[in-house]
């Protein structure tokens, strides 16, 4: 954008540049938050999935050990 289109709409250049500021600052802790995210689901599915390894082992050995003392 050309800096005369924000003249001519009533905003200071210095409202402009302060906001690309702001964008320049902020970026890289919102990079940051988005492969927080990311990385915490990834995990969270992984203890999900071997949560529910566990419980068909435990289950099985259980069944295992009735069929024994039979």
């Amino acid at each position: 954008m050309e800096l005369e289109t924000f003249i001519e709409k009533g905003r200071p250049i210095m409202d402009v540049t302060t906001t690309f500021d702001a964008i320049g600052a902020l970026w890289p802790i919102l990079v940051a938050f988005v492969g927080l995210v990311i990385v915490l689901s990834q995990t969270y599915y992984a203890v999900k999935t071997l949560e529910e390894k566990v419980r068909t082992l435990f289950d099985l050995f259980n069944k295992m050990n009735d069929e024994l003392k039979k």
